[in-house]
């Protein structure tokens, strides 16, 4: 068992994305075992390195490949819509982290393979650090942080919709604020 992404449902049901085993783990408030859901492929609806877990206000779950792509289940882990694909099994970037906002509007941290700040492009030096989409998987948005080089990364977004993102580099940690306008 490896977790990455975390997240509680409406009922306080703990849930947990399991890396090795390709799956997502339900537990109970107090810890004990409910059920799991997902198995390993790259079908839609299948898992390939899950890593980010995010669920909403409906309790829709949402799950991130590092390959890609950013998947979005009901509350029973049946498979509704794929979105943020990714270039599996070794695409060049890594999807890390997932939030969301009070909006339903769902944010993917990403990286390249080397480490450095996204590997998209958003022009005049700028690569992609978070893109935001709204829950249908609609892209809106990337933002990017001012540090060159980064390897993991996580985000929360406040109830104003301030996005926290934190991020670790070769030789410092550090958070940045992102306000939209």
């Amino acid at each position: 068992l490896r977790c990455h992404g975390v997240g509680f449902d409406d009922q306080d049901n703990f849930h947990t994305v399991d890396v090795d085993n390709m799956r997502v783990n339900v537990y109970t408030y107090g810890g004990e075992f409910l059920y799991d859901w997902g198995i390993e492929g790259l079908d839609p609806g299948n898992f390939n390195s899950p890593h980010g877990l995010y669920i909403d206000r409906n309790n829709d779950v949402f799950v991130s490949g590092y390959y890609g792509p950013t998947q979005k289940f009901n509350s029973e882990g049946d498979f509704l819509l794929s979105f943020c694909p990714g270039d599996p099994p070794d695409g060049s970037v890594y999807f890390h982290s997932l939030t969301g906002d009070k909006w339903g509007n769902v944010y993917v941290t990403c990286r390249t393979s080397e480490g450095y700040d996204g590997a998209l492009s958003l022009g005049v030096d700028k690569a992609l650090s978070l893109m935001k989409f709204n829950n249908n998987g609609d892209f809106i948005t990337a933002l990017s942080f001012t540090a060159k080089e980064h390897r993991e990364t996580s985000a929360v977004v406040g109830e104003d919709g301030r996005v926290y993102a934190l991020f670790k580099g070769q030789d410092e940690m550090g958070v940045e604020i992102f306000e939209e306008e």
